[in-house]
C-alpha cells in the first residue's frame, strides 16, 4: 500500500528518489522501533507495550486516511487497479517485472532471516538478551549504510543489474556465515550482509 501511494502523491520524475526515501524511512523506523520497544518493555512490561503497539495501527490508519489523490479520480475501466491489470503491467514492462521479482526474493529472504533472530541469536550464537536486541538492529542499520553508499543516479537497467549482483553476493555470503558460524561476531556479520 505504501509503495502504491508513491504514484499518487509524487510526480513521475521523482519516483526513484521517493522510493529511496521511503526505504530509508522504513529502515530508520525499524531501528527506532527496536530501541523504543526495548525501552518500553523495560519500563512498562510486555503487555502494556503490545497494547501501545496495537494503538499505533490506528494512528497509521488515521494518517493514511488523510492522504489525497493528485490525479483525477475518474479512472477508465481499463485502468482500474486490479490483480489482472498489475499482472498485465508486469508482463509488458520487463524492468518492473524483474524489479518486482528481485524485491520479492530479497525481502522474503531478509524477512525469513530476521524472523529467526531470537532463535539464532540465543540458541546458535549464544547471545544474551541484549545481544539479541542488538542483532535485531544490525540488518536495518546495514541497509541504511548500503543505501547511503550505493550510487543511484544511473540508467534503470544498470541500477537493476548492480542491485541484483549486490544482493546475490551479500545473500550468498550471509548464507555461508549463517550455516557455518556459531559465534556472536559471525552472527553480526551475517545479519549485516542480509541488510
Amino acid at each position: 500500500t505504501k509503495s502504491a501511494f508513491i504514484t499518487e502523491v509524487v510526480p513521475t520524475d521523482d519516483y526513484s528518489e521517493a522510493i529511496q526515501v521511503m526505504h530509508v524511512a522504513n529502515q530508520a523506523s525499524s531501528l527506532a522501533g527496536y530501541a523504543a520497544g526495548g525501552l518500553l518493555v523495560g519500563v512498562f512490561g510486555a503487555e502494556t507495550t503490545l497494547t501501545l503497539n496495537g494503538l499505533t495501527v490506528l494512528l497509521s490508519a488515521a494518517l493514511v486516511s488523510r492522504l489525497t489523490r493528485t490525479r483525477s479520480s475518474a479512472i477508465d475501466e481499463e485502468e482500474k487497479p486490479s490483480l489482472a491489470a498489475g499482472l498485465r503491467f508486469l508482463r509488458d514492462d520487463t524492468i518492473s517485472a524483474i524489479s518486482f521479482v528481485a524485491t520479492m526474493i530479497t525481502v522474503t529472504t531478509a524477512m525469513s532471516v530476521e524472523s529467526q533472530v531470537a532463535v539464532y541469536g540465543q540458541v546458535v550464537a549464544e547471545l544474551d538478551a541484549e545481544g539479541v536486541g542488538l542483532l535485531s538492529a544490525v540488518t536495518p542499520a546495514a541497509t541504511l549504510v548500503a543505501v547511503a553508499l550505493l550510487k543511484t543516479a544511473d540508467d534503470d537497467g544498470i541500477l537493476l543489474r548492480r542491485g541484483l549482483v549486490t544482493a546475490a553476493v551479500s545473500s550468498a555470503a550471509a548464507a555461508a556465515l549463517l550455516f557455518v558460524g556459531a559465534s556472536g561476531a559471525v552472527a553480526f556479520a551475517a545479519f549485516a550482509l542480509v541488510g
